[in-house]
């Protein structure tokens, strides 16, 4: 029984990583479970307090460029990957995508400044869930000889 239920609540997780990926909201990925009828349960996401627009302004406000990236013109996105648990607080915080120790290391640090989120729900329970947390760098442009 509880590997069944640790078996939906990927299916969950891997329907949600995918709808971010794709742009989906939360309420249309549900949607997706539903007429597919992949589960029989109801559940809901982990969210951050302030929803989306919450998480980022977290983000912008706390992330740091490391100056030798930056200086470097290194950019891109580090895949974060974290564990949301029942409670809602962040855990297992890892890095699955790198781009360079220095952004590796900044996007580590914040994720584990990350407040509690509200946690996950299946059937009325809070359950822990996977989350992948994209964290942009956008490296500065420099300008070549040819374009001044």
């Amino acid at each position: 029984m509880k590997t069944r239920f640790i078996l939906r609540a990927m299916v969950v997780l891997a329907v949600a990583i995918v709808g971010a990926a794709n742009g989906y909201t939360q309420e249309s990925a549900e949607q997706v479970l539903q007429d597919k009828e992949i589960l029989d349960m109801r559940g809901s996401l982990p969210r951050f307090f302030g929803g989306n627009e919450g998480l980022v302004k977290f983000l912008s406000e706390n992330l740091n460029y490391p100056d030798e990236a930056y200086n470097a013109g290194v950019g891109g996105t580090v895949l974060i990957q974290l564990k949301v648990e029942k409670t809602g607080k962040v855990s297992n915080v890892k890095v699955l995508r790198s781009v360079s120790p220095e952004l590796d290391e900044e996007a580590l640090r914040v994720c584990n400044m990350l407040p509690d989120f509200i946690p996950a729900y299946v059937n009325g329970e809070p359950v822990a869930v996977m989350h992948v947390l994209p964290i942009n760098f956008k490296a500065p442009v420099t300008k070549t000889p040819a374009s001044e």
